[in-house]
């Protein structure tokens, strides 16, 4: 349930904002319309959606669509809303994408690396002998039915991997629908921005990938569905490695390198490409780019405490230091792509 924090409202045309908690995320919804009365039935409506959303595909409440998949007896149909069945669709969809790199149903390595307890290591044995409970192949779809069933028996899916991009898009749907000349959505960091920006400050914050906590670098004028990926915040694992990002292919963790900023129009796609690039890592992730010109996308690599730019030249030329400077790497694999070595 959510909890409403904050409403703030102007005179016509109007500035609406409100805070609260959705999908366990902070959420700050900025709205301009015509009338105050517009922007605040906007609001309403984007804050019910997203209600309606937890109720489906949460992976906190335990009586949501997607826990009752989790929970489902093997081979045995759970019968799902059509909106859920086509977001698992577009879900699967993403992962073939990304060749794996992006996929949410890695519930078993979740659990053998028992991310919310002891600082400790499974064994290689351990990690090889649920990797046929990892990926989507132990899911059914039954289109006929819209419904899907368990086929292994430690599979489940994390929705933690897709769940604010979900929810942007869910937003950005309801928003369509509405009058609105303007509109700034920031779930967790993930963000969807049109129209002007508030208060005449036209720029979106890129955090330091080194876990200050401040924003490195601002973009201006950065439009559309903005998602980042990063290495968390706290010391890595006793291997030396990213404890809470896990790599789909192989069921370990991810090296902790930097951060990687995606920018599309469609905000659950930003999401899941923000983690499967971060997955690739630079090197890997700048060569599944140079084939794929439509996606935006910005690395910064941290090397011995220095933060160096590379992918989109576009955005890297449009970046404005904030704290500290920013080098960038300076050869082109292919024109309007820097590579990342």
């Amino acid at each position: 349930m959510m909890t409403l924090l904050i409403v703030l409202a102007g005179f016509a045309p109007a500035w609406v904002e409100r805070e609260a908690v959705a999908m366990g995320f902070r959420l700050h919804l900025q709205v301009l319309a015509e009338t105050d009365a517009s922007a605040r039935a906007a609001v309403d409506a984007a804050v019910r959606g997203l209600e309606e959303l937890e109720s489906r595909v949460s992976g906190w409440r335990s009586d949501s669509e997607l826990a009752r998949l989790n929970g489902a007896p093997i081979g045995v149909p759970e019968t799902l809303s059509s909106e859920t069945f086509q977001l698992l669709e577009q879900i699967w969809n993403l992962s073939a994408r990304t060749q794996g790199a992006f996929e949410p149903a890695i519930g078993a390595y979740v659990d053998v690396w028992d991310l919310e307890g002891p600082d400790s290591a499974p064994s290689h044995d351990a990690i090889a002998a649920v990797r046929r409970a990892a990926g989507h192949g132990c899911f059914d779809l039954r289109r006929s039915a819209t419904a899907a069933s368990r086929e292994c028996g430690a599979a489940w899916i994390d929705s933690r991997v897709f769940e604010r991009g979900a929810a942007l898009a869910h937003v950005g749907r309801i928003f369509a629908s509405q009058d609105l000349a303007a509109v700034r959505v920031d779930l967790g960091g993930h963000l969807l921005v049109t129209g002007p920006g508030v208060d005449g400050r036209d720029v979106v914050g890129i955090a330091d990938p080194r876990g200050t906590g401040e924003p490195l670098l601002e973009w201006p004028g950065a439009r559309g569905a903005i998602a980042t990926a990063s290495q968390p915040v706290g010391s890595p694992g006793p291997d030396g490695r990213t404890r809470r990002v896990l790599d789909p292919r192989s069921g370990g963790p991810v090296e902790p390198w930097g951060s990687v900023t995606i920018r599309t129009d469609d905000p659950l796609e930003a999401d899941a490409l923000s983690y499967a690039l971060f997955v690739m890592g630079p090197k890997q992730g700048i060569r599944w780019l140079a084939a794929r010109p439509e996606i935006e996308a910005l690395f910064l690599v941290e090397s011995e405490g220095e933060v160096r730019a590379c992918g989109r030249t576009a955005i890297i030329e449009a970046l404005v230091p904030v704290t500290g400077g920013v080098r960038r790497f300076e050869r082109e694999i292919t024109p309007g792509l820097i590579r990342c070595r």
